[in-house]
């Protein structure tokens, strides 16, 4: 009861429930219960409590007897059952094109599929922070590095990084942050934009199996979306995956390679919302990196 009580941060509501005897008197709590322990002085409030509720009863009885009988009764509206054949109201923005691009069960996963618990959290948390810097972009030369810092450790502890590895990750994450923040590229993705949005989830209906009437629906996360002074979508994916010693430009064509049906994917569900031109693009925070392109026409 104590733990219970001292853990509120702004107000404290405390609920209880105890029954009649058979005289109609109120019958104290089972001993089992917290509100036993409370009852000595809360039992005066529920006796109060429970004799306005009984006058309640009483005046809304006698209100009624006095009804003129005569007057129309109201029924409550029936309900009527949806016939089977119902179809929903069709709206083209929830038209979907029938060969539509296959699409990886996993398909936000498979960035970590490859890598440790650590690297995933990192990645973690360098999206949300990005997402906060955008959401903050009017501030992006006033950034409280020691207070970004121990947002970013404080995360990282809540998702479980091992101690003798916090430091390090914390590193990691502030690196990818100030990379971006000092990359002319970074800037521009973070800084204020028409329709910007970012961690945008979508949800986008699926093709049902053959024969089955229930349409599977796949749950979609855009890091970055907005239009840009020329009228163009952007579709923008973080990846934080980092890269020792050289062949850099090799690793990130493979890496365009490996997310380009994710990113194709994205543009696809987009088009149905957004008429204008679409480019999708991969940032890579750690490497200050960046790919671009225009995504083919499902």
């Amino acid at each position: 009861l104590y733990v219970a009580c001292t853990r509120a941060k702004r107000t404290l509501h405390l609920v209880g429930h105890v029954s009649h005897d058979a005289k109609g008197n109120l019958k104290a709590p089972i001993k089992a219960s917290l509100l036993h322990a409370l009852w000595p002085i809360l039992e005066s409030e529920f006796v109060a409590s429970d004799k306005a509720y009984q006058l309640q009863i009483e005046q809304a009885d006698t209100a009624q007897t006095t009804l003129d009988i005569d007057e129309p009764q109201r029924e409550a509206p029936a309900f009527e059952r949806v016939r089977l054949q119902a179809e929903p109201l069709a709206f083209d923005v929830f038209t979907w094109k029938h060969q539509q691009r296959a699409v990886e069960v996993a398909v936000n996963k498979v960035e970590f599929s490859w890598a440790g618990r650590d690297a995933r959290d990192i990645g973690t948390v360098v999206h949300h922070q990005l997402q906060l810097l955008a959401e903050n972009a009017g501030a992006l030369d006033a950034i409280d590095t020691q207070a970004m810092t121990t947002r970013v450790i404080g995360q990282l502890k809540q998702l479980g990084i091992r101690v003798q590895n916090l430091e390090a990750a914390g590193s990691t994450v502030i690196r990818a942050l100030q990379n971006t923040l000092a990359d002319r590229r970074g800037r521009w993705i973070l800084s204020d934009h028409s329709e910007a949005r970012s961690e945008w989830s979508l949800s986008v209906p699926q093709p049902a199996l053959a024969g089955s009437p229930v349409t599977d629906v796949q749950n979609v996360v855009i890091d970055r979306t907005f239009v840009d002074e020329q009228g163009t979508r952007w579709i923008i994916d973080f990846k934080t995956g980092d890269h020792q010693g050289g062949q850099l430009e090799r690793f990130l064509d493979e890496e365009q390679a490996r997310y380009a049906d994710q990113l194709e994917r994205y543009a696809d569900i987009i088009r149905h919302i957004d008429q204008r031109p679409i480019r999708v693009g991969l940032y890579f925070p750690l490497l200050k990196a960046w790919r671009e392109w225009q995504p083919a026409e499902a």
